[in-house]
């Protein structure tokens, strides 16, 4: 054999040297991949999309700088749930009964006890009881007081009312102090020369003056008995004549009237 006969052979040699070991290496294409077990299932999209927004909090938290504290958003308390009313514990046997509050006693309503009357002489009380409204038992009312002392006012016999309420044994008891009107005992007359004392009762009477003995005393009647006694003089010619009425205290509630002519 020549020396490149030699050479070209030990040349081939050499490469089947190289490449056998690559080529043993290769899988072998007849050999499948082994199924994947039931354990290595792929995910399933529902599983997959609910990974992604967990690795996107991962990502968009910001990495904590040495040194630095991190402050967490305190999470939010969890709301009390709302107690169930209580209730007021029943009597034995039935369970679960709800008692239904105390109702509160109604007051008692004051009456009147009695009605007093202090300081008549001339008037019987009977007649002054029988001219108010309010009577002994009657439920106890102020208003009605007040009516009761109009009404003792407008009979024309006091000059003067008070009322006095004070506490009784079973209820209150109502006191009138009352000041009668004084009585004229007696009418005189000074001066009166030309007219005689029964034409001037005539006079009053026909001029309606209501002025008389044992008539209640008052001074707007005087003062028009004055006016028409100086009228009647003056018709039996004392025009320039004047009358003056003059009054006397005569114990206990009465006077005495006098008429002076000058």
């Amino acid at each position: 054999m020549n020396p490149r006969g030699r050479w070209s052979l030990l040349s081939i040699c050499l490469c089947l040297l190289f490449t056998y070991p690559c080529v043993a290496q290769e899988p072998s294409p007849e050999k499948a991949t082994p199924a994947p077990s039931a354990s290595q299932a792929p995910a399933k999209p529902a599983e997959k999309a609910a990974q992604k927004p967990a690795e996107t909090k991962k990502k968009e938290e910001p990495a904590q700088e040495p040194g630095k504290l991190q402050l967490e958003t305190p999470t939010a308390a969890p709301t009390e749930e709302a107690t169930p009313p209580s209730r007021t514990p029943s009597a034995p046997g039935k369970p679960g009964a709800i008692v239904a509050p105390a109702r509160p006693r109604e007051e008692k309503q004051v009456v009147i006890e009695d009605i007093i009357f202090r300081g008549n002489r001339r008037i019987p009380a009977g007649t002054l009881r029988a001219r108010v409204f309010s009577h002994k038992g009657d439920v106890y009312d102020e208003n009605a007081l007040e009516r009761d002392f109009m009404a003792l006012w407008n009979t024309g016999f006091l000059d003067d009312i008070r009322c006095e309420v004070l506490d009784g044994e079973k209820g209150k008891i109502v006191t009138f102090y009352v000041r009668e009107k004084k009585l004229v005992r007696s009418i005189d007359y000074k001066g009166l020369s030309t007219v005689q004392q029964s034409d001037v009762l005539d006079e009053f009477k026909k001029r309606k003056v209501g002025l008389s003995i044992q008539s209640q005393y008052d001074p707007v009647t005087v003062k028009r008995a004055q006016v028409v006694l100086q009228d009647l003089l003056a018709a039996h010619g004392r025009q320039f004549a004047t009358v003056r009425g003059r009054t006397r205290n005569i114990p206990p509630n009465s006077v005495a009237l006098t008429f002076i002519v000058v």
